[in-house]
């Protein structure tokens, strides 16, 4: 790399040399009385004046290079609450994609910085809190946590595909994938720059084996894992999640389940008025909990793993519960094992309109075997079981007949006879 005090020593060579150079040929041609050294001396003068420019030229395109690699993409972040926002600025020869840019500002992509505005070469994402992935690697990791990470990597790759979105602009560095300490839930970066220069899945992936601290001081299934992806010829989502289904299946069950619930919310029509739009829009200035469709993921808020989702086998021994909406006299059958609740049609199984009290993504009411249990969602205006307030992120058990409050809506849970 050249320095500012390197720089000025080459420019001073190339300018000491070249008047040295031209002095003293400037004098040998007029001393001289013969025209072959004249004609020599002249010679050498303008092959010195083309050597100071040349060098003089090679010296700036060197700075210039420097300073457009300088240029590459930078990350800012800020926190307004629990959300991150996210400028992206391009680099001084980097273009976007614009096809893809209003694809990804269109749909819905859990798990992923929602792109909301472009001003010029600048990108603004929105996303839930977090801390840098580099930052989570420096503590221990058990072997589910790992693998947890590891699966969601998977899962974004395959949900890039089914929009036909290039993974190549999937921004795979440790300092720009953020993770929720709480849910444990990985937010990527999608930025559409033509010219970038990303790092493979496969290669992503097996960087991190290296990284690992493991908790329990086993280090056998991060060596069993890196050869297992030496193995690979190229990347497959496929054979990663079989491996991992291999060392816990629950992991890949959970993520495949909100996968599921993803392709089944993009059905649902979104029926508003514009005043409900604006209301909409102040209130989600205000909650954490609505603003981004990415918060769909309800299950990762343990600190271990959990069986709660049934094998193929199991799954028709599984009894669920019913909510009774009190106001409206509505009964809601809730049909699998986590099902959310709130106001953002995009990430939730129910939702309630027509009451702002309800935050986008509030309650989750999971399902385990003969047990039920309430999950609030750090929702605004808090949740309730007959009466009393619950904590956030923690599973709270509730029984047949309990009344159920969130916000203002109250409901009556009922379990099958």
């Amino acid at each position: 790399m050249v320095g500012m005090t390197d720089s000025v020593m080459i420019i001073d060579t190339v300018v000491i040399s070249s008047r040295r150079t031209i002095y003293v040929t400037v004098c040998v041609m007029y001393i001289s009385e013969h025209n072959v050294v004249r004609i020599f001396c002249f010679a050498v003068l303008l092959y010195r004046i083309y050597w100071n420019i040349e060098r003089t030229a090679q010296f700036f395109f060197c700075i210039l290079h420097i300073d457009a690699a300088g240029k590459a993409m930078k990350v800012r972040v800020s926190k307004q609450g629990n959300l991150l926002n996210l400028k992206v600025k391009l680099g001084f020869k980097e273009s976007l994609d614009d096809e893809r840019c209003d694809h990804i500002a269109s749909v819905y992509l859990p798990g992923f910085f929602k792109l909301y505005q472009i001003k010029g070469h600048q990108l603004l994402y929105r996303g839930n809190t977090g801390t840098q992935l580099a930052d989570r690697l420096t503590k221990k990791l058990t072997e589910y946590d790992f693998y947890l990470i590891v699966e969601q990597i998977v899962v974004a790759t395959e949900r890039l595909a089914e929009h036909d979105l290039p993974q190549q602009y999937l921004v795979l560095d440790t300092n720009k994938i953020y993770i929720n300490e709480n849910t444990k839930e990985l937010q990527f970066l999608y930025v559409p720059v033509k010219e970038t220069n990303s790092t493979g899945v496969l290669e992503f992936i097996a960087s991190l084996v290296y990284l690992i601290k493991p908790a329990e001081g086993n280090t056998e299934y991060l060596t069993k894992f890196a050869y297992f992806l030496k193995s690979m010829s190229s990347y497959s989502p496929r054979l990663i999640e079989d491996y991992i289904s291999r060392k816990d299946s629950s992991i890949v069950q959970m993520l495949s389940f909100k996968k599921d619930r993803k392709k089944m919310n993009f059905t649902e029509p979104d029926v508003k008025n514009d005043s409900e739009s604006d209301d909409k829009t102040e209130q989600m200035e205000d909650e954490p909990t609505m603003l981004l469709a990415e918060m769909d993921e309800p299950t990762e808020y343990l600190d271990e793993p959990t069986d709660y989702l049934p094998d193929n086998e199991e799954t028709e021994m599984i009894r669920y519960p019913t909510l009774e909406r009190v106001s409206q006299g509505e009964v809601i059958q809730i049909d699998r094992a986590v099902f959310r609740i709130g106001k953002d049609f995009n990430s939730v199984d129910y939702t309630l309109r027509n009451n702002n009290a309800i935050s986008g993504n509030h309650i989750d009411v999971i399902t385990r075997g003969e047990h039920y249990f309430v999950v609030d969602l750090n929702s605004k205006n808090k949740t309730y079981i007959n009466g009393r307030r619950i904590p956030p992120q923690c599973e709270n058990e509730i029984f047949d007949g309990d009344s159920l409050r969130l916000a203002n809506e109250d409901f009556v849970f009922h379990t099958y006879d």
